[in-house]
């Protein structure tokens, strides 16, 4: 069939020691460096260099180094397709697999990510799944998300909707204990971590056809929950409710105040405001040990921000004044932190966000 491309690969491009890969884009919106014909260039990135030797005894979220002479490239393309490269250099995608040098160039196949596996992550002694932050790389530093998360998650602001985390150039993802993923052949390297009070793990897999299932388990080396320490982040926005269960529950933080607020012509979570639903709670259908309240960051750029925690009935509005950046174009300065202050206090809540809580760390901003 001319037209039909073959399945998703990789391939690690190796350029000559004084080029190094950059991401500009010529006229067609296509990479400057690296292109395909009868097929599409889905994402081209610098390598990361993880340590492999003795990873496991390595600290979590480790961010990894990068070199601008190696770049994974991922594609999907017919048999037939060619690379051009910068130089003009065409390399067959059917030769991939004699690891083709031309002109200091050198384009080799990644190891495809085929083999799928369940992961379950559970605590040790009950067999409990457990809801974690999950991070997964290949030989060459592929992330390997699991099937129903982004593979290329987007960094930018307000720009990615999966629950992804990201730590520099170190990519993972939050899971309820269990994910489905495809794994390459060989050597898989991953990290389980799960708050502060948990022992991370970090973990060498070696994946072959008869892999199907991979299990880990976790236990906690801190007790501060036991001894009557509560962990709350006071300031977070852009997750729906549930996906900020999620990430609470495998962050270790017990109490979540999700933000709705304004952006210029932009209301984030708004929906999710009711004025009286604690999610989470026994009442809600949860165990009442993570809990997500939504109230609202009420804001000017100029007199200040304030959180408005936890109270009862409508919206305290308007959610920022004084136009950009908080608010709208030609909007008036029509209140006062303070005014927005009594108004928190009279719907039954504080409007100081220490007075409920005895400690607190970030998790998502």
């Amino acid at each position: 069939m001319p037209f039909r491309w073959e399945k998703r690969k990789k391939a690690l491009l190796r350029v000559p020691p004084e080029l190094s890969f950059g991401p500009a884009l010529d006229d067609d919106s296509c990479l400057n460096q690296v292109q395909i014909d009868l097929g599409q260039v889905i994402s081209a990135s610098p390598r990361l260099i993880y340590p492999t030797e003795g990873w496991e005894k390595t600290r979590q979220s480790l961010e990894p180094g990068t070199t601008f002479n190696e770049v994974v490239v991922e594609y999907a393309a017919h048999e037939d397709a060619e690379f051009r490269l910068a130089d003009g250099t065409r390399i067959a995608v059917r030769d991939l697999e004699k690891h083709t040098s031309q002109n200091g160039f050198i384009l080799e196949p990644i190891a495809a990510a085929d083999q799928r596996v369940i992961l379950r992550v559970v605590e040790a002694g009950t067999n409990k799944l457990l809801p974690v932050k999950l991070h997964v790389h290949g030989k060459l530093g592929e992330y390997l998300a699991p099937v129903d998360r982004m593979r290329n998650p987007n960094p930018g602001w307000f720009e990615n909707y999966s629950p992804d985390f990201f730590h520099g150039n170190h990519l993972s993802t939050y899971i309820s204990g269990f994910a489905m993923i495809d794994l390459p052949l060989g050597e898989i390297f991953l990290e389980i971590t799960k708050g502060f009070e948990v022992k991370p793990v970090r973990k060498t897999f070696e994946i072959a056809r008869e892999t199907k299932q991979i299990r880990v388990e976790i236990e906690k080396a801190l007790h501060w929950r036991e001894k009557g320490w509560v962990t709350a982040d006071t300031h977070v926005h852009f997750l729906s409710p549930a996906t900020a269960m999620l990430e609470c529950a495998a962050e270790g933080v017990n109490v979540i105040n999700l933000l709705a607020s304004q952006w210029g012509e932009l209301m984030s979570n708004v929906g999710d405001f009711d004025g009286h639903t604690t999610f989470g709670t026994k009442a809600a259908g949860g165990d009442g040990e993570f809990l997500v309240r939504v109230g609202t960051e009420n804001r000017q750029h100029v007199l200040g921000h304030i959180s408005l925690l936890g109270y009862s009935g409508n919206m305290i509005l308007p959610l920022c004044s004084g136009g950009p950046d908080e608010s709208a174009i030609g909007d008036p300065v029509d209140v006062l932190l303070t005014e927005w202050a009594r108004q928190c206090r009279k719907q039954g809540w504080s409007s100081c966000p220490t007075s409920r809580i005895l400690g607190w760390r970030t998790l998502r901003r």
